[in-house]
């Protein structure tokens, strides 16, 4: 999808959605099912090859609602925030968040419970007494409790959506988790040896693979999978293994770089605003350049 606003990327903008089943040799235009207000901006997000929802959100945040599409865009079904199907609620609001089960000031609550986004349901209490810690899903079902905004300074892991949790160590230096995106690799990133140092999980305790010199404000590392991280440095970018650097050819200057879910890797370019899409596994990949 690709969204064009009259200044800064605030509405009203005009959007376009494009599919492509030939890496981007040709594409087929989707029709928006309906327009967005003046204040509304439409996120994509696909599923499938069928299936995608795009949703529909004020700049206040608010979300009106979904369209529902899974034939490709040739049809559309609509769902106000709280009637998004079972199956794709979860995804598309963010599965299972925390809130406080005191009644005090969020800052300073202690005490948590495990909840679903879309229904507000109770589905674990978390029996760990911590100041304002992040919770997040990884694609294998577990669940990361973890303290620190600016460093990681605890951490706990559930294997049964929160009904059991397990404390974990954290080495020295550690800033931030990362997770593969198929959730099954856990690393933390942080500082040590001279750079950013890496320690990987291996179901007991961590081991440090490597410490390197790389960019970790806006162009983070992203861990892409066995090993393979994603990274910026002296402003190109690379794969990194075991301390090993493969430059990623075609992407020239600053950048910003998400992964999806499924391992496609996606590089945004400034200030000409390309996207670059890899498309594969590992370092094995095409690469889709899309441009204004």
């Amino acid at each position: 999808m690709l969204r064009s606003c009259p200044s800064g990327g605030e509405p009203p903008c005009r959007h376009a959605i494009g599919v492509t089943d030939d890496a981007a040799a040709t594409w087929h235009r989707v029709a928006l099912p309906a327009e967005p207000d003046n204040d509304t901006l439409v996120y994509l997000e696909a599923f499938d090859p069928q299936t995608a929802v795009l949703t529909y959100r004020r700049t206040s945040n608010q979300i009106t609602g979904s369209w529902l599409t899974r034939d490709r865009g040739a049809n559309f079904k609509w769902y106000p925030p709280a009637e998004i199907p079972p199956d794709l609620s979860d995804t598309l609001l963010g599965g299972l968040g925390l809130r406080c089960a005191q009644s005090v000031p969020i800052d300073e609550c202690r005490r948590w419970n495990v909840v679903a986004r879309t229904s507000g349901e109770v589905v674990a209490v978390v029996p760990f007494s911590r100041p304002r810690p992040f919770l997040t899903t990884g694609a294998d079902g577990r669940l990361w409790l973890f303290d620190g905004a600016s460093a990681l300074t605890w951490l706990a892991v559930s294997e049964d959506q929160g009904r059991h949790w397990r404390e974990l160590p954290v080495p020295q230096g550690a800033e931030s988790l990362e997770l593969s995106p198929d959730g099954r690799e856990v690393w933390v990133r942080g500082s040590g040896g001279g750079g950013t140092a890496f320690w990987e999980f291996d179901g007991s305790g961590w081991q440090r693979r490597m410490a390197v010199r790389v960019e970790t404000g806006r162009a983070r590392p992203l861990l892409i999978g066995d090993g393979l991280w994603a990274v910026t440095r002296d402003g190109k970018h690379f794969y990194l293994k075991d301390g090993a650097f493969t430059e990623i050819p075609g992407i020239v200057g600053a950048a910003s770089a998400q992964i999806y879910p499924d391992g496609s890797l996606v590089y945004f370019t400034s200030p000409d605003f390309e996207i670059h899409v890899g498309v594969g596994s590992g370092m094995d990949r095409v690469w889709i350049r899309i441009t204004q």
